[in-house]
């Protein structure tokens, strides 16, 4: 395939799966709504979920999802550990679902049309849950640390169904997630044409960069100029200097208001705001607790920067306007290491996120004034409900329906039955798969107490 053209290729959709979403504008103004003060009165209906295909160790998920040549051979892997996922992202117009997982999966799930019935008739009782499937299943040569779509992926044309990943010690790659084919790599090299592991990637807003954040480094590819040919964008001007930005670069998030401004939250725990036309830096602010920024992420109005933090997992609001300065924090009573993601709704109103380590998601209600929203110095009030029987790794609002789709699964300790009789390798280190919940489900929200009002 030419990758001079990795995003434009002309794709034959005559066999392309009929696509469910729906436009009209009611449907996509739903987010922008009017939301009455009873946010407490919600209570969220389950719709479709993956059940117990991913519930398993990672051998017993390839075995079952994946077509026989492209089965793991060798012992990189741990495989008898249990799967569970890490990462989920709808495209931008919420017609496809991307996920990565602990078995080096990227797994893309279609919009069920299902689902979008299941809002006609919010409060119905759904006995058994659809069952949901991926279309298509890639698997990486190593774990997947990062994940994002093309910003202009639409449903109704292929061509634009591209995912950038990135994974230890490989170049960052774009996949074709309709033809399953690899359309590009760009290589993150040092001076020494050494590849240079990457730890964030993301694309710019009008989706022609890409970008991959490293060790004090930014790195920046033409998405249409595959290779190794990029600009390299220090945070800090030598490592041993005190100015600047330090760390690893751990997230990436431009803002959607257009401004130019995108922001780098790093491990060594900061958070620096950058100018995209000069790539200067300014302003660069600490969260007050967190041993390293593990999330950054613009509200929809673009006033506001909402960041989340390891170890402590706590939730900040930065003030980016003239005032710069931390609003308010969201806690979350879990202690891991693993990454919890959060998200808003396209108005801003909502932030969704796992809440502790037994299932539970949070969903914290936003302060708005006069239509805008502008967070009080206060914590948010919050509805919480049980999702998951495990720690919920993502929660991501759909951006145009009223649903919530969650992820869920962690690394587990094996549990060892009580039995005088040896035990073999494979029995010891594989835990109980009834007690693992590793699914996605979509949640449907009851829209009866938000007193709904469609703006035209």
């Amino acid at each position: 395939m030419d990758q001079s053209s990795t995003i434009d290729e002309p794709v034959d959709a005559s066999n392309l799966p009929e696509t469910t979403l729906q436009t009209d504008s009611a449907v996509s103004n739903y987010w922008h709504s009017e939301a009455s003060s009873s946010i407490l009165d919600i209570r969220p209906t389950l719709v479709a979920s993956t059940g117990s295909t991913y519930c398993h160790s990672v051998a017993t998920v390839l075995n079952h999802t994946l077509p026989p040549w492209n089965r793991p051979h060798g012992t990189r892997q741990h495989t008898s550990e249990n799967d569970y996922f890490c990462q989920g992202h709808w495209s931008s117009d919420g017609s496809l679902l991307l996920t990565s997982s602990y078995d080096r999966c990227l797994r893309v799930f279609q919009y069920p049309e299902t689902v979008w019935n299941s809002r006609t008739s919010p409060s119905s009782e759904i006995p058994e849950p659809l069952g949901w499937e991926p279309f298509l299943c890639l698997r990486e040569s190593e774990g997947i640390v990062d994940c994002q779509w093309y910003p202009l992926a639409n449903g109704y044309d292929p061509s634009t169904w591209c995912v950038l990943t990135t994974t230890r010690d490989h170049p960052l790659h774009l996949w074709d997630v309709y033809t399953g084919q690899l359309r590009a790599s760009y290589r993150t090299e040092n001076d020494r044409e050494e590849i240079l592991n990457s730890y964030a990637v993301a694309f710019n807003l009008d989706g022609t960069k890409v970008c991959a954040g490293c060790d004090n480094h930014l790195l920046l590819f033409d998405v249409n100029r595959p290779g190794r040919e990029c600009t390299r964008i220090p945070i800090t001007p030598t490592r041993r200097s005190r100015q600047g930005q330090k760390g690893i670069i751990s997230s990436i998030h431009f803002n959607p208001d257009k401004s130019g401004l995108y922001a780098l939250g790093t491990f060594s725990n900061s958070v620096g705001l950058y100018d995209s036309r000069d790539h200067h830096l300014h302003y660069l602010k600490k969260p007050p607790g967190g041993s390293g920024v593990t999330q950054v992420q613009f509200s929809p109005c673009g006033y506001y920067l909402y960041v989340a933090t390891r170890t402590k997992q706590t939730i900040y609001c930065w003030d980016i306007r003239q005032t710069g300065r931390w609003i308010y924090d969201i806690d979350r009573p879990m202690r891991t290491n693993q990454r919890i993601y959060f998200d808003m709704d396209p108005s801003g109103r909502y932030l969704a996120t796992g809440h502790d380590s037994f299932g539970n998601v949070a969903v914290h209600a936003l302060e708005t004034y006069a239509g805008d929203t502008v967070p009080l110095a206060i914590e948010p009030r919050s509805t919480i409900f049980k999702s998951q029987g495990m720690v919920v790794s993502n929660a991501k609002f759909h951006p145009t329906q009223p649903h919530l789709c969650t992820l869920s699964g962690e690394r587990s300790t094996p549990e060892i039955p009580e039995s005088p009789l040896p035990l073999s390798k494979d029995t010891a280190s594989c835990p109980s798969t009834s007690s693992l919940d590793n699914s996605v489900r979509i949640w449907n929200w009851n829209p009866s107490p938000l007193s709904l009002r469609y703006d035209e």
